[in-house]
């Protein structure tokens, strides 16, 4: 299990990675193997021992905060695109009194 353990550690690295470099595709294949892993961690009938335990709820911490990130960038694009599409419309109306 410490090694499916590790995988994740990996796996969450590189996709707060390619999050950050807003990466869509390879972000969503990080997603489905962390999915996948994480599924067949609690999937799995061994007992967790307490060093896994703070391993899973380290793993657990970096998922809320890169939850809480993605969601804030999100709204920070989709105001920059609502500043971006007025502006537009603006040069546009502009052109058309010209």
């Amino acid at each position: 299990m410490q090694a499916k353990l590790e995988q994740i550690e990996l796996t969450l690295s590189e996709l707060e990675k390619h999050l950050n470099e807003l990466d869509i595709n390879e972000s969503s294949s990080r997603i489905q193997q962390l999915t996948t892993s994480l599924k067949s961690i609690f999937d799995s009938e061994d007992p967790i021992t307490e060093q896994q335990k703070e391993v899973l709820t380290s793993i657990n911490s970096r998922l809320i905060k890169l939850c809480k990130d993605t969601a804030e960038k999100k709204e920070q694009t989709k105001q920059e695109l609502s500043t971006l599409v007025k502006n537009k419309k603006k040069v546009g109306i502009y052109n058309q009194l010209k």
